[in-house]
């Protein structure tokens, strides 16, 4: 494995850096890019420079990027890969999508859940990424990424549905309004399930009844359009049975279901590659930040891998702050990675996971 850095270096302090050309210590730019690999003498004065420099709460740089190159050895051998997916700046929070902050801890962020489905405008969302992280940590799905998980059988996850933000329901949701609805309750009637809450959104999600899901969130939507039109609901309904509609969606939010992955004490996380503190960790009842990102390479406790192909670390990394919430690492299987490679799949990067 090679490591290449990429610090985006303050200016000013480009005399401090030996090695440094004379011409880019003139550079009127605030910031000048350098790059180079883990260790050489650039990269431990820019540490030495931040070390100096973090009891003044300052930083040399304002941003950073380590990448990790791996040999076609190295990738065949390994078990485990990290999922690299950066962020889109888009929250479910500000498009609708209700979460429980019950126990949320006030300190770190985590501990929320979201209840009932992730609501998120599509217009926002890129049609060229087929897996994208919102604010919230939420996962989704392109509809090609869905039906690739469907067709392998992906382990260790689910692909729950997504509602456009951009529709507004004129009234909330009454399932005993539509027929595919009236099932529904039916159902869950019959397995002593409630309609509210947490237990509902999980099981309504289950294999066996989600394509029927997919039918309440189209019924309801031609439901409520027909209903501020003026169009007798009755007459809705008797064209609904014979239609029998199912309305696809064109993103699926997933969900992971396996057992959480342990990282062993040397995967190492914080603010920056200098920060062996690991500024920003916090242990809660909800659970534990390990910091603000990785800043090695993830060694995973291969004991705690239940052999799924979709997986999350135990740990979380991140901070709350606004619309921003602490999400856990997706770790994949090989089998999944190379499926995710083979078929071209976009929108992310990845690093070998070590295990032990």
């Amino acid at each position: 494995m090679i490591e290449k850095y990429e610090f985006q270096l303050f200016s000013k302090y480009l005399p401090l850096v030996s090695g440094t050309n004379r011409q880019l210590c003139e550079s009127p730019n605030t910031a000048v890019t350098l790059r180079g690999t883990v260790g050489d003498s650039t990269f431990v004065r820019i540490g030495e420079l931040d070390q100096q420099l973090r009891a003044l709460d300052l930083s040399p740089f304002g941003s950073w990027e380590i990448k990790r190159v791996y040999s076609t050895v190295e990738i065949a051998r390994a078990k485990l890969f990290m999922l690299k997916i950066p962020l889109t700046h888009i929250a479910g929070e500000e498009c609708g999508t209700l979460y429980d902050e019950s126990s949320t801890c006030e300190d770190c962020g985590i501990g929320s859940r979201q209840m009932g489905p992730l609501r998120v405008a599509f217009r926002r969302l890129s049609r060229v990424r087929d897996i994208i992280r919102l604010w919230g940590g939420e996962l989704i799905a392109s509809e090609r990424l869905a039906d690739l998980m469907q067709t392998f059988r992906v382990s260790g996850a689910v692909l729950n549905s997504v509602i456009d933000s951009t529709y507004k329901t004129v009234v909330p949701m009454n399932l005993s309004r539509i027929p595919s609805g009236r099932e529904l309750v039916s159902r869950a009637t019959e397995r002593g399930v409630g309609l509210s809450g947490w237990q509902f959104f999980r099981w309504v999600h289950q294999e066996f009844q989600r394509s029927l899901w997919d039918k309440v969130l189209g019924e309801w939507k031609q439901y409520t359009e027909e209903q501020k039109n003026g169009v007798n609901s009755e007459d809705t309904e008797i064209r609904k049975r014979k239609e029998n509609t199912i309305v696809k969606q064109n993103f699926r939010q997933i969900i992971v279901i396996s057992r959480p992955i342990e990282l062993a004490e040397s995967s190492h996380f914080g603010s920056n590659p200098f920060d062996m503190s690991a500024k920003g960790s916090c242990r809660c009842a909800a659970g534990e930040i390990a910091g603000a990102r990785p800043i090695s390479s993830l060694v995973v406790k291969l004991a705690s891998w239940d052999g799924s192909d979709v997986c999350q670390t135990m740990v979380y990394m991140g901070s709350r702050g606004g619309l921003f919430r602490p999400f856990q690492i997706l770790v994949v299987s090989k089998r999944f990675f190379q499926i995710l490679r083979q078929q071209e799949m976009k929108g992310f990067d990845f690093e070998v996971v070590d295990t032990i």
